[in-house]
């Protein structure tokens, strides 16, 4: 079992509308609803590749049940910790040019009742999990450090850690030392103060993280330019065939359901072979979600498509 932390739940709504005019009554031709945020999203790419994660999340109200039966409908096992607040709602519009804008509503907030709840069950999925995934950012009221426990305690059960998390809550988690950190070009930037413009910057950037908190492997997703891994021994460049893309929402997360499948069919072996089928994968996946209307949710005939298309690069580190 993969233990998906996925604190901030949303509603998804996605609509096609070909040209946003302003001011003016616009009718959309296409919708597509579905449970999202990084958790959902991340547990059901995990789903189509096979694997058994079990999504711990926050939900509540109305848009909260929503969110439970649909992942019920996509058969993500699931630990919901009921709130008073209200689960929030994501909108994303897509043009005609494939160009998507989102509108994001604010994430709920929990009390410390609620945050004691979600640790206890925490700690009673924890020692069934083969790997711990974090996704996303946490909800407002929980401790600044909640993550950072989450992390220790998988440490302490030797299970690994894969973080996708880049705010307060996961900059903090990073002293934990998780075994994979997945973070765009932006982030990891503003993370290590560093010139990221060039493959040898961001191979130094990643390698100053690696020493600051002993993480094995950073991945860093480039978006139509597939993505970079780096481990002490080698970086891997994936990039991804060209494509006409639909939606881009949801890619990174499903991106990261390839990373962890490929780990756990190595047994975590950790090795350049490892990271380089892992890499591939993780864009073919990514890939195939821009091609789909629906947020998260990739077809398996464009994977099959997609995956053999990957050009995969392998360069030995400078240190």
């Amino acid at each position: 079992m993969i233990l998906v932390v996925g604190q901030n739940s949303a509603w998804q709504n996605t609509y096609l509308l070909p040209d946003m005019l302003p001011g003016k009554v616009n009718r959309v031709t296409g919708v597509t609803r579905s449970a999202a945020g990084k958790g959902a999203n991340l547990s059901r790419g995990l789903n189509f590749l096979g694997k058994t994660p079990h999504l711990l999340a926050y939900a509540g109200g109305h848009i909260g049940g929503q969110f439970t039966v649909a992942c019920d409908r996509d058969g993500i096992r699931k630990t919901i910790v009921p709130i008073s607040s209200e689960t929030r709602m994501c909108t994303t519009v897509l043009s005609k040019a494939g160009i998507a804008t989102e509108i994001v509503e604010p994430a709920p907030e929990i009390n410390e009742r609620e945050a004691g709840e979600f640790l206890k069950a925490f700690l009673a999925l924890l020692p069934q999990a083969k790997c711990l995934a974090i996704a996303g950012t946490a909800v407002d009221g929980d401790t600044p450090d909640c993550y950072l426990q989450y992390a220790l305690r998988a440490k302490e059960h030797n299970i690994p850690v894969f973080l996708d998390s880049y705010r307060e809550h996961g900059k903090v988690a990073l002293a934990a030392g998780p075994d994979i950190l997945k973070i765009n070009n932006d982030e990891l930037a503003d993370l290590t103060g560093m010139p990221v413009d060039s493959r040898q910057d961001r191979e130094n950037a990643c390698t100053s993280i690696r020493e600051d908190f002993g993480i094995r492997w950073i991945i860093i997703t480039l978006g139509e330019n597939g993505a970079e891994g780096f481990s002490a021994a080698a970086g891997i460049v994936a990039s991804p065939p060209a494509i006409s893309a639909k939606n881009p929402i949801g890619s990174g997360d499903v991106f990261s359901s390839g990373v962890i499948s490929s780990m756990l069919d190595s047994g975590f072996s950790w090795d350049l072979d490892c990271l380089e089928q892992s890499i591939r994968l993780a864009v073919a996946m990514g890939t195939a979600n821009c091609i789909s209307l629906k947020t998260g949710h990739v077809e398996r005939a464009h994977l099959r498509s997609i995956l053999p298309k990957v050009e995969v690069q392998r360069h030995l580190t400078a240190r």
